[in-house]
């Protein structure tokens, strides 16, 4: 089979996955930098993949930290800390509405927030209505490095454009930090 142009993209995709190519530096979600190509938010965004499902997966091991908070919604919530010893892996902040809860799940490296998955449920009446159904679900995805968002898809599963990341990082890592230190463990 003769050598083709096909052959030598693929050879160039897989060298620039494993890191043999380009100069940028990569914090890694599990260790210290990588060399990588210069446009590195996809591999960046595949080790995120990778740390995120080997997180859940080892979530039965983890010590839980659970804690009511009060005064950052209408009906409350709670915080849900998963602790590998006394390292924070995972935090699920929950937070009741009378029309509605938003669910925000906050994954760590060391002490660095590197993606939360948020899902936001609207209801059509108010929870303590009898016949209340769910009116909406949307969920949004966040990708950061070094806590600087890096991508963001959106309740319609389209990249948001960056120019909307800084207020959106600024408003998920405050409020996750209130939710914290409202019960400082």
């Amino acid at each position: 089979m003769p050598f083709s142009a096909f052959h030598l993209l693929v050879a160039m995709v897989t060298l620039s996955l494993i890191g043999l190519t380009g100069s940028a530096q990569i914090p890694s979600i599990a260790g210290p930098s990588v060399k990588a190509e210069k446009d590195s938010t996809e591999l960046i965004i595949l080790k995120i993949r990778k740390a995120y499902v080997s997180i859940n997966a080892d979530s039965k091991k983890y010590r839980i930290s659970l804690k009511d908070i009060m005064g950052l919604s209408t009906e409350g919530g709670e915080l849900k800390n998963y602790y590998d010893g006394d390292e924070r892996k995972k935090s699920v902040l929950t937070l009741f509405g009378e029309m509605g809860k938003s669910i925000r799940e906050y994954y760590f490296v060391g002490e660095q927030v590197f993606f939360c998955y948020e899902r936001n449920t609207e209801y059509d009446k108010p929870i303590y209505s009898k016949d209340m159904r769910i009116k909406k679900i949307e969920e949004n995805r966040y990708y950061f490095n070094r806590e600087k968002m890096i991508r963001w898809v959106g309740a319609s599963g389209k990249i948001v454009p960056s120019d909307q990341y800084a207020e959106q990082t600024q408003m998920l890592l405050l409020l996750w930090k209130e939710a914290f230190n409202i019960h400082a463990e």
